[in-house]
């Protein structure tokens, strides 16, 4: 990259290294974006009726769920 290029010798490599992170974690947040886009696909209804609150967005209204569903199945284990 240019702006590497630009860095003294000795901070390059050190550098390119940070980069190479940097896009496997961009890739990363790309392949979990997805999975949270169709977990808001199978509980559209539900999630739609979070979000209509202000403040909450997709990633609240999954984690709202979730709890719930683990909150659901801790109470039937006590039964």
């Amino acid at each position: 990259e240019i702006s590497v290029a630009l860095l003294p010798s000795r901070y390059q490599k050190e550098a390119e290294r940070i980069l190479k992170v940097l896009d496997l974690v961009e890739q990363n947040l790309k392949l979990i974006e997805k999975e949270i886009q169709e977990a808001l696909k199978k509980n559209k209804a539900y999630v739609q009726t979070i979000m209509s609150m202000p403040g909450i967005g997709m990633i609240t209204s999954l984690a709202i769920k979730a709890n719930s569903i683990s909150h659901s199945l801790w109470v039937l284990w006590r039964l």
